[in-house]
């Protein structure tokens, strides 16, 4: 099997290590409907498990306003933190 060449920017390290990279929506496309506003194209590469723990911890904090009990890597959190900032900021100019 061959690794793919792009990083994740999700985690220092992974383990077990990845095999394929995607490009995900750094602001959520599902957070854009749920506004009514246009989709950013902004992406990111994450591996399949780092993309499915920001979009749980996403979800946590924007219903409860903590990640909840997701221990985030440093790449991670700053995704979820610029998404937060984003949800935040165009939330309150609707």
């Amino acid at each position: 099997m061959t690794r793919t060449s792009k990083v994740c920017v999700g985690a220092r390290y992974h383990s077990p290590i990845y095999y394929e990279i995607d490009n995900h929506h750094l602001f959520p496309k599902f957070l854009c409907a749920l506004l009514g506003v246009p989709e950013r194209r902004e992406t990111v590469p994450l591996c399949a498990t780092d993309h499915d723990n920001v979009h749980h911890a996403l979800t946590a904090l924007i219903n409860t306003g903590t990640v909840g009990g997701h221990r985030l890597a440093p790449g991670s959190r700053l995704l979820v933190e610029a998404a937060w900032v984003w949800w935040r900021t165009t939330l309150e100019q609707q």
